[in-house]
């Protein structure tokens, strides 16, 4: 009948589909009546409520959009999509975000910036360096072993090496750089120093950095570069090196922000830590710049998100879990690495989301999809 209602005699009906043929005579009828009352209230092209959901489900919904929408998971929840959010634009963030797993804790959500400065040196390499995982202010003179104190590091005027190397100190153009969080170092989970302090972990994190100088100047490239399983990146290395990394990407010198985003690679990336006995986090973000002139300048910018918990902490919130969302998202994510403005490229990012999530939700079938909404309300 193609969705569509006539008045069919009782034994027409009944004929029309084989389901019907095995009905009792008394339920025969009594669905038969149901049949022609409908008919009677709806007309001949009244759909019922089961095949306006059927159609729904198959076509999307276009309900208050006339030029339709297209179909997303709806059933992806909020704490979710902010993680996405998290992870893809961490300076989007509109609600405090929390990694959507199995370990619910109430926790301290918090966010925390650098802003910075970097120089091309004398051989025309300059570059930023990033800590993700350092969710702790600093100071300067703490011993070697507690480096991780400080956010990353940065090139001067005077750096002259011709490629990555970050161990040679301000001596050889090379500075620290801090964020701006409220937690102490001392505070931080020690099994041995401070076995009743905080513990956290990163939910998600970015740097970013654009060129200052005048257009006279303008020269060399920009590599975007991620540790492919989010450990320190070794060093001395040049861009050839950077580039061996099938995620690394290379661009023109530009005044557009160009990015580097923290993914996880590994288990231990979703869990919490402590300070490890002041052993040194990983430094698994870079953005490196060769060819460029001598002296001119690249502002830089970091954003870190984070879970907490235990002890000497101001405040807690509820966190959640949606691990099949989690799933669909962390599973979209290999397949981009921004490295320009994050809103363009999450837009791509969603639809591979919803693409995966099919996948992931493949065991409930099709009708996981017609929890319609838009593409607006997940951005």
């Amino acid at each position: 009948m193609n969705g569509k209602l006539t008045n069919l005699t009782e034994s027409e009906w009944i004929a029309e589909k084989s389901s019907r043929q095995g009905l009792s005579k008394a339920e025969a009828r009594k669905r038969y009546n149901q049949y022609l009352l409908t008919t009677a209230v709806g007309g001949p092209n009244y759909k019922t409520k089961r095949q306006a959901n059927r159609q729904a489900n198959n076509t999307g919904s276009k309900k208050g959009n006339p030029g339709g929408y297209k179909k997303t998971l709806g059933s992806i929840s909020e704490c979710t999509r902010s993680y996405a959010r998290a992870l893809m634009d961490p300076w989007s963030i509109s609600t405090l975000p929390c990694i959507p797993d199995n370990i619910v804790l109430p926790s301290y959500k918090f966010g925390c910036r650098s802003y910075g400065k970097f120089t091309i040196g004398t051989n025309g390499v300059g570059w930023v360096n990033f800590i993700p995982l350092n969710a702790y202010n600093g100071f300067f003179d703490f011993p070697s072993s507690l480096q991780p104190v400080y956010t990353g590091l940065f090139t001067g005027i005077t750096y002259a090496s011709t490629s990555y190397e970050p161990n040679l100190g301000s001596g050889g153009g090379v500075f620290k750089y801090l964020n701006d969080s409220s937690l102490s170092f001392q505070n931080a989970y020690d099994l041995n120093a401070n076995p009743e302090g905080f513990q956290f972990r990163l939910v998600g994190a970015a740097v970013k950095c654009r060129y200052m100088g005048t257009e006279i100047s303008r020269a060399g490239r920009i590599i975007s570069y991620r540790h492919p399983t989010n450990d320190t990146i070794g060093y001395p290395q040049d861009s050839n090196g950077l580039l061996k990394n099938k995620e690394t990407s290379s661009n023109v010198n530009s005044r557009e922000w160009h990015y580097a985003t923290f993914k996880p690679s590994n288990p231990v990336d979703l869990v919490y830590r402590g300070r490890n006995g002041g052993a040194s986090l990983p430094t698994s973000l870079l953005l490196y710049v060769d060819g460029g002139t001598a002296g001119t300048t690249f502002e830089f910018e970091c954003q870190q998100w984070f879970e907490v918990i235990g002890q000497l902490l101001p405040s807690y919130t509820k966190s959640h879990s949606d691990i099949l969302g989690m799933a669909a998202v962390t599973q979209a994510l290999p397949m981009h690495q921004p490295t320009h403005e994050p809103q363009n490229d999450f837009k791509t990012f969603f639809d591979d989301v919803v693409a995966t999530g099919k996948n992931v939700f493949s065991f409930i079938g099709d009708y996981v999809v017609p929890a319609v909404s838009t593409v607006a309300a997940f951005l």
